[in-house]
């Protein structure tokens, strides 16, 4: 009896060690599961990008903080959840489903979010019993630069599109009106050679005049629809500034150039034209031919805008540290609620449409256009009954450009555009007036 009473005693020792070694084995086991798994849920914790974890169940069983904010619910309603009532799009998923992908857009006051988020599971091999992670990223800042690369690739679709309409219906348009010019032409040639009037059948004197005179406005008309093609041209292909001739050039000689033969149209309502320029003037990168469209531009608003027998002073000076074309007149000056819309493609006030002027209403859009591509400004200053000045502001060459023997033949690229013109295109002084300055060509 005592020795099955010691053999029993044994057995019992050696159950309870192994039974301890076994609770042992499993404890330890438990805190290195728990020691992994707060391990990696402080990786978690510590990711921009929300983060969800889902057991095998289908539970929540831990938020990020970046989850939380995005889905705008607090981490401890979310937790021990069911993942399908925290995300509609989960609702309808089959069970066991080893990635899915999903997005939605959210809107925090007026600015929308947008997100994308995946799920998928950590163990694909065993999808029964492997626990599924959610990742949400914030992709807004992506969707927004892809619209705004959509829209700059509409934007130069549309312009495209605009280049070849106005080229195509430009060219149709010149044919018929080359065609109405010969046959003006023609029949002023017919009522030069008509007989004098004598009573016998032949047109009367006042017959002719009425003619001419319609034969004149029919001239006049043609000439301003032809300007107004060109000047659409025009528009058009200052879009890109790629063919920009570009040389050192003396804005004191632009201006000598341009200046030259308006002084024949000044001279026809007795006005006159006085010109002033600074001799150290610094030279410009320019492309002549538009620069010096731009001083006619302005020089034809003057003149037109400014009453018989006035004068308009052009001067150069440096002003804001570029070399500047100022141009002054003592005409009507410019309407208060038109000054700010002057530069506006087509746009013509209501004074333009009244006057003699027969402008397009492009001839300022085009002259902003071509300084704008110089990396310049224009200004305007208008005050009611002392007329109207305008500034063309160009930046001065750099000094690198003006070493010896650089001379105005030499091709160049235009100069880096300053923070001041890339903040302002245009300033407007706006005073009261009654003048539109824009609707003349």
């Amino acid at each position: 009896m005592p020795a099955f009473l010691h053999l029993t005693a044994a057995i019992l020792f050696v159950f309870a060690i192994g039974l301890a070694l076994l609770l042992t084995v499993i404890l330890i086991r438990q805190h290195l599961k728990r020691t992994v798994t707060a391990a990696r849920f402080d990786v978690i914790h510590g990711m921009a990008d929300g983060v969800i974890v889902v057991d095998c169940d289908g539970s929540v069983i831990e938020v990020n903080a970046a989850a939380a904010h995005i889905i705008e619910t607090p981490i401890d309603a979310i937790k021990d959840k069911p993942i399908r009532t925290v995300f509609t799009a989960l609702r309808d998923l089959p069970p066991h489903t080893k990635e899915y992908a999903f997005s939605w857009t959210s809107r925090f006051g007026s600015d929308v979010r947008w997100y994308d988020a995946r799920y998928s599971l950590v163990d694909a091999d065993s999808p029964l019993t492997s626990d599924a992670v959610i990742v949400i990223r914030d992709v807004t800042e992506r969707v927004q630069t892809s619209r705004r690369e959509l829209e700059l690739s509409r934007d130069r679709s549309r312009a495209a599109l605009l280049h070849e309409f106005v080229t195509n219906i430009s060219h149709d348009l010149f044919t018929p009106l080359s065609s109405i010019k010969l046959s003006g032409y023609l029949l002023q040639r017919m009522l030069d050679s008509l007989p004098p009037a004598n009573g016998n059948g032949s047109v009367s004197s006042n017959t002719v005049r009425l003619m001419r005179d319609r034969l004149g406005l029919v001239e006049t008309q043609t000439i301003q629809i032809e300007r107004i093609l060109r000047d659409m041209i025009d528009m058009v292909k200052l879009d890109s500034r790629d063919d920009f001739a570009l040389h050192v050039h003396s804005l004191n000689n632009l201006v000598d150039h341009s200046v030259t033969p308006y002084r024949s149209i000044a001279a026809e309502k007795k006005q006159q034209i006085i010109v002033t320029q600074r001799p150290d003037l610094p030279p410009v990168v320019a492309d002549r031919d538009r620069v010096e469209r731009v001083i006619q531009i302005v020089l034809q608003n003057a003149i037109d805008y400014s009453l018989n027998g006035m004068q308009i002073n052009v001067n150069t000076l440096v002003y804001r540290d570029c070399a500047t074309i100022q141009v002054s007149d003592s005409g009507l000056g410019i309407n208060q609620q038109d000054l700010p819309h002057i530069f506006e493609p087509f746009f013509r006030g209501d004074s333009a449409r009244a006057s003699e002027g027969h402008g397009s209403g492009l001839s300022l859009a085009i002259a902003r256009k071509i300084i704008t591509h110089h990396g310049g400004s224009i200004e305007v200053e208008s005050k009611e009954g002392m007329g109207t000045t305008v500034r063309i502001l160009l930046p001065t060459a750099q000094p690198e450009l003006l070493i010896k023997g650089h001379s105005s033949h030499h091709a160049l690229t235009l100069p880096r555009v300053p923070d001041a013109w890339v903040r302002s295109r245009m300033e407007l002084v706006t005073r009261p007036s009654h003048r539109d300055l824009a609707s003349s060509s």
